[in-house]
């Protein structure tokens, strides 16, 4: 390897390079392009993984399904680690080229190995902390996603650099799909072979490792893009310059996130945990399909465009229309169908996570808010002033964790599950600091503050509302006084609870003229006479 600082004219590295430069032509189409693809690929992969989580939760009941939050907590701290705000550095860099993205890859690979095995010596520590044999192994087999996840980090910095987000969606679904069917033989395999249901969390394991596998390995026979043999310790100094606040940052939020299930896992019922992230899984499904598309399409868009303030701002707000459109009416939605849906889908024995999913709802309702801001501080150059933020953020946020295990541990609950209920609800107070935390910079950077954000998602928020009022009303039906059968009444419930959701939600997008509705069509309808136009060509 050299160490080499000028752009790369030899002709294999050329085809990459020109790629690079041109990803910020036609922004607007490849924008609303990379938003449908992003959207599909997160809809169409977790639409496969909800049948594969409802078939795998049946199967293995809440204890399996709370193994294995004990060890993401460990290997989603170590992956941002390995990532270390690279993957943001090279799509925020403009000139970006072979040689930074070599460089990152190699860096990433070989700190991927090293921590491995650190993990690998360290698992039976993490097995005594929570007092579980089984979890040595697990996480020896389950760490490996550490080095996967190096090897497809530049791919993914790659594609989002070029605004190539097809290849997101046929990637991750095919690797959804591929998984799903590992995770699920495996499950009746253990399920019928073993008493046992810690056992249980091996196909749980085995369905994470192939869907990284699967997804590596499909970019890797897709994606032109390959490291070449070149090392520059000057750019991997000038690309951390940027990524060490992003690192720190992500970091933290990593920490804050998984610490909940630290607590809860050490301190309560593996049970109580699978109540807990089960309530958080099924809103965050719902959420991510946008807000990560969101994400993956609009700090590269943006980026593109960080020499022009207006710019900015009119994509920023455009963002935080649409997606709060979207995502707030969905989040209230499924706040109000949440026993219905669980009862349905998992059984009476997941019941305990309806409550869980309540307070899921609320929080990723904010998240929209959260991203897109971020990505615009992120795209201007604005490292230190998000890792600031999150500093904030994070610190205010253990306070009110502090408080509410504090209070779960000084009412002595009879229930496990309540203490828990409590500590979840911490999150809320400190989602709405987050809110403000998020939109402060903004106003002096791109001059979008918390107030006109406001104004932006408010005919959102009182529509949600309304929205949500109606939903919840359905339940007042008295179902069960017509239909005997338990099942048959929970299905009928939420078909008319649906129903009512959406069609509520269209009216008043329709009787208010609301921006974002209107957007959404005309959208939708100038990509139908563009494709219209190139099929009659």
């Amino acid at each position: 390897m050299n160490e080499n600082n000028s752009s790369p004219n030899i002709s294999e590295d050329s085809n990459a390079d020109s790629i690079l430069q041109s990803a910020s032509v036609n922004t607007k189409e490849k924008t609303i392009k990379g938003l449908f693809w992003g959207y599909l690929e997160k809809l169409g992969g977790e639409l496969v993984a909800l049948v594969v989580s409802v078939v795998l939760a049946r199967l293995l009941g809440p204890e399996a399904y709370g193994i294995i939050p004990l060890i993401i907590v460990f290997t989603s701290i170590l992956g941002v680690i390995v990532q270390g705000g690279f993957g943001s550095a090279l799509i925020q860099k403009k000139d970006a080229d072979k040689i930074d993205f070599s460089t990152v890859f190699y860096f990433q690979l070989t700190l991927s190995a090293l921590l491995y095995t650190g993990m690998f010596f360290a698992a039976p520590l993490i097995s005594a902390f929570y007092n579980n044999p089984y979890l040595t192994s697990m996480v020896r087999v389950l760490s490996l996603s550490l080095i996967i996840g190096a090897i497809n980090n530049v791919q993914h910095a790659y594609i989002s650099k070029t605004m190539q987000f097809k290849k997101f969606f046929f990637a991750s679904f095919t690797g959804t799909v591929v998984s799903g069917i590992v995770g699920v033989v495996l499950a009746f395999v253990i399920t019928s072979s073993t008493g046992n249901p810690v056992y249980g969390a091996w196909a749980l394991i085995a369905q994470k490792l192939t869907d990284h596998i699967i997804d590596t390995v499909f970019l890797w026979f897709t994606v032109k893009w390959r490291p070449a043999l070149k090392f520059s310790f000057k750019r991997l100094k000038s690309l951390f310059s940027y990524g060490w606040k992003i690192l720190v940052s992500s970091f933290i939020d990593t920490v804050y996130k998984d610490i909940n299930t630290l607590i809860i896992g050490k301190a309560y019922t593996s049970s109580d945990l699978a109540y807990y992230n089960k309530g958080n899984a099924y809103p965050k499904l719902i959420m991510n399909n946008l807000n990560q598309a969101i994400q993956h399409v609009l700090f590269p868009a943006l980026s593109s465009h960080q020499e022009n303030t207006e710019k900015v701002k009119s994509m920023t707000r455009r963002a935080m229309k649409t997606s709060s459109y979207l995502v707030f009416p969905a989040m209230m939605g499924f706040a109000a169908i949440a026993e219905s849906f669980l009862y349905i889908l998992l059984g009476e024995a997941w019941l305990p996570a309806v409550p869980f999913m309540w307070i899921a709802c609320f929080n990723f309702a904010m998240w929209p808010i959260h991203t897109t801001n971020l990505q615009a501080i992120q795209a201007m150059g604005k490292s230190g002033t998000f890792l600031v933020a999150e500093i904030i953020k994070k610190t205010s946020n253990l306070l009110f964790l502090a408080a509410g295990v504090f209070i779960a541990w000084s009412l002595a609950f009879e229930s496990t599950t309540d203490s828990v209920i409590v500590i979840a609800l911490s999150s809320v107070f400190a989602e709405i600091v987050c809110v403000f935390v998020n939109a402060w910079p903004n106003k002096k950077i791109i001059g979008y503050g918390f107030l006109q954000q406001f104004r932006d998602v408010l005919p959102a928020v009182l529509m949600s509302v309304i929205m949500g009022a109606a939903v919840f009303a359905v339940n007042l039906i008295p179902f069960s006084a017509l239909i005997a059968d338990p099942f048959a009444t929970a299905v009928i419930k939420l078909i008319a609870q649906t129903l009512t959701g959406v069609g509520v939600y269209l009216l008043l997008s329709v009787v208010f003229k609301v921006d974002s509705f209107r957007y959404i069509l005309a959208t939708i309808k100038e990509f139908k006479n563009k494709k219209k136009k190139k099929s009659t060509n």
